[in-house]
C-alpha cells in the first residue's frame, strides 16, 4: 500500500497540487483511505459470498457509527486492522445465519451491551488519548447513537424485520466486547 501511495503522492507534488513538505501527511492520510475502503469493500465482498448482503450491509449501518463514538480496542497495524475486520465480520454474519434469534434474545443482547456502552464509551487508544473534552463529546455522542439505533430495533422489530433486529443486536454485542477490550487492553498499558 505504502509504495501506490508513495507514487500517488509524488505526483501530486510534481502536479504541484500538494507541496513537498506534506508528503507525509498527504501519504499518511490517502493510506489510511485506501486501508478503509479496502475494508469496506471486503466486508461487502464477504456480505455477498455468504449471501448475506443486507445483513452485513445492516451491521456495518450499526456498528461503524457506534466504534466512531464508543471507542475501544485498536490494532497496532493496518493489516492487523483489516483481518481483524474480516474475522469480526464473519464471527457477525456467522451468528446472524446460525444463532436462533428471537426478540427477546436480540433484546437482551441490547440490554446488556447498552449498560456497557453506557458505562465504557469511549474507550480511548493509547495512540490517541482522550482529554476531559473529548471524553464527555465522545461519551454524548456514543450514547445518541445507541439511543437512535435501540429505537431502530424497537421500530424493525415491532415491524418483524427480524434481519435488522439481528444485526443491530450483534453490532452492540461485538462493540461492547471491542470496547471491553480496549478497556482491559489501556489497563494492561498503564499497569506496564
Amino acid at each position: 500500500m505504502k509504495l501506490i501511495t508513495d507514487h500517488i503522492v509524488g505526483k501530486m507534488i510534481e502536479a504541484e497540487i500538494i507541496a513537498e513538505q506534506d508528503r507525509e501527511l498527504y501519504a499518511f492520510g490517502l493510506e489510511q483511505g485506501m486501508w478503509l475502503v479496502l475494508n469496506l469493500l471486503t466486508m461487502v465482498v464477504i456480505g455477498l459470498l455468504m449471501d448475506m448482503l443486507l445483513a452485513c450491509l445492516y451491521f456495518l449501518l450499526a456498528y461503524v457509527p457506534l466504534r466512531i463514538y464508543a471507542g475501544g480496542y485498536h490494532a497496532r497495524t493496518p493489516l492487523h486492522c483489516y483481518f481483524g475486520g474480516i474475522v469480526l465480520m464473519l464471527t457477525a454474519l456467522l451468528m446472524i445465519k446460525w444463532f436462533p434469534w428471537t426478540m427477546w434474545r436480540c433484546a437482551g443482547v441490547m440490554a446488556i451491551a447498552s449498560l456497557i456502552i453506557w458505562r465504557l464509551a469511549p474507550v480511548e487508544d493509547s495512540n490517541k488519548p482522550l482529554d476531559e473534552m473529548e471524553k464527555t463529546v465522545y461519551a454524548r455522542r456514543a450514547r445518541k447513537v445507541a439511543a437512535v439505533e435501540i429505537g431502530v430495533v424497537a421500530i424493525a422489530g415491532i415491524s418483524g424485520w427480524l434481519t435488522i433486529t439481528r444485526s443491530i443486536a450483534i453490532s452492540f454485542g461485538l462493540s461492547a466486547m471491542v470496547l471491553m477490550l480496549g478497556k482491559l487492553n489501556v489497563n494492561k498499558q498503564i499497569m506496564f
